[in-house]
């Protein structure tokens, strides 16, 4: 009689999902910025330059924006020139990128 039942919030799955979804497009947008900021200062760790701009290229690829993909694509594959054997010393980054280019390629 006296009891109050607690309400929990009210919050939709639709909700939910709208906002992990902003979420994951908040740190998407911000993979872009940091890709951006980097790819314009001058650096000598061309794998890691690789790495960033592979990833940002499928980030891309994935959201439906095949320029920019192959933009970060040809990003990555001039640092991977710059690195020694790349298809010997980092082999599954090479392929990755050489894979996600050729996809957005194909796509275009």
């Amino acid at each position: 009689e006296g009891k109050q039942k607690k309400m929990a919030p009210k919050s939709s799955t639709g909700e939910a999902a709208a906002q992990q979804g902003q979420s994951q497009m908040m740190d998407s947008s911000m993979l872009f910025i940091a890709a951006d900021h980097l790819n314009s200062v001058p650096t000598k760790d061309h794998v890691f330059i690789a790495k960033l701009n592979t990833e940002v290229s499928e980030q891309a690829a994935d959201l439906g924006a095949p320029t920019a993909a192959l933009k970060y694509s040809h990003i990555a594959f001039d640092a991977l020139e710059k690195v020694r054997k790349p298809w010997e010393n980092h082999y599954n980054l090479a392929l990755k990128s050489f894979r996600i280019r050729a996809d957005v390629e194909l796509a275009l």
